[in-house]
Protein backbone atom coordinates (compact mmCIF):
# COMPACT_ATOMS: atom_id res chain seq x y z
CA UNK A 1 0.00 0.00 0.00
CA UNK A 2 0.95 3.55 -0.76
CA UNK A 3 1.76 5.71 2.29
CA UNK A 4 1.97 9.58 1.64
CA UNK A 5 1.67 12.42 4.05
CA UNK A 6 -0.34 15.51 3.82
CA UNK A 7 -1.31 18.49 5.70
CA UNK A 8 -4.74 18.36 6.46
CA UNK A 9 -6.43 22.18 6.59
CA UNK A 10 -9.56 22.35 8.25
CA UNK A 11 -11.48 25.50 8.54
CA UNK A 12 -14.08 27.05 10.48
CA UNK A 13 -16.46 26.99 7.98
CA UNK A 14 -16.41 23.07 7.47
CA UNK A 15 -14.48 22.72 4.39
CA UNK A 16 -10.87 21.23 4.22
CA UNK A 17 -8.04 21.38 1.99
CA UNK A 18 -5.39 18.67 1.49
CA UNK A 19 -1.67 19.71 0.71
CA UNK A 20 0.81 17.01 -0.31
CA UNK A 21 3.72 17.45 2.67
CA UNK A 22 6.85 16.42 0.65
CA UNK A 23 6.07 18.81 -2.39
CA UNK A 24 3.94 21.68 -0.47
CA UNK A 25 1.56 21.43 -3.60
CA UNK A 26 -2.55 21.53 -3.02
CA UNK A 27 -3.74 17.71 -3.43
CA UNK A 28 -7.26 18.33 -2.72
CA UNK A 29 -8.77 21.87 -3.05
CA UNK A 30 -11.10 23.32 -0.35
CA UNK A 31 -14.11 21.54 -0.11
CA UNK A 32 -17.33 21.41 1.89
CA UNK A 33 -16.69 18.21 3.64
CA UNK A 34 -19.68 17.35 6.59
CA UNK A 35 -18.39 14.15 7.54
CA UNK A 36 -15.23 15.34 9.04
CA UNK A 37 -16.13 17.49 11.65
CA UNK A 38 -13.50 19.68 13.78
CA UNK A 39 -14.21 16.92 17.08
CA UNK A 40 -12.93 14.28 15.40
CA UNK A 41 -9.51 15.37 14.40
CA UNK A 42 -7.41 14.62 17.13
CA UNK A 43 -4.17 12.74 16.88
CA UNK A 44 -4.52 8.91 16.17
CA UNK A 45 -8.00 9.18 14.55
CA UNK A 46 -8.61 8.20 11.16
CA UNK A 47 -10.87 10.27 9.38
CA UNK A 48 -12.03 9.33 5.93
CA UNK A 49 -12.37 12.00 2.70
CA UNK A 50 -13.50 10.91 -0.55
CA UNK A 51 -12.77 7.47 0.19
CA UNK A 52 -9.52 7.81 1.45
CA UNK A 53 -8.82 7.15 4.91
CA UNK A 54 -6.38 9.46 6.25
CA UNK A 55 -4.49 9.15 9.46
CA UNK A 56 -3.68 11.89 12.20
CA UNK A 57 -0.08 11.78 13.28
CA UNK A 58 0.54 15.05 14.49
CA UNK A 59 0.45 18.93 14.39
CA UNK A 60 1.03 20.42 11.30
CA UNK A 61 2.50 23.87 13.03
CA UNK A 62 2.55 25.31 16.03
CA UNK A 63 -1.29 26.95 16.10
CA UNK A 64 -2.62 23.64 15.76
CA UNK A 65 0.07 21.88 18.43
CA UNK A 66 -1.62 24.99 21.35
CA UNK A 67 -5.08 24.38 19.74
CA UNK A 68 -4.86 20.76 20.26
CA UNK A 69 -3.76 21.27 24.16
CA UNK A 70 -6.24 23.49 24.68
CA UNK A 71 -9.26 20.81 23.21
CA UNK A 72 -7.51 17.71 25.13
CA UNK A 73 -6.22 18.84 27.82
CA UNK A 74 -9.02 17.94 30.13
CA UNK A 75 -9.83 14.57 28.39
CA UNK A 76 -6.33 13.25 28.39
CA UNK A 77 -5.84 9.64 29.91
CA UNK A 78 -4.78 6.19 29.21
CA UNK A 79 -6.84 2.84 29.18
CA UNK A 80 -4.85 -0.44 29.81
Amino acid sequence: ALVRAYRLNSYDDGTLELVDAATHRLFLKRIYCPDVPRSRLFLGSVVTVYGRALEIVGPADEGTTRYLARATSSATGRVV
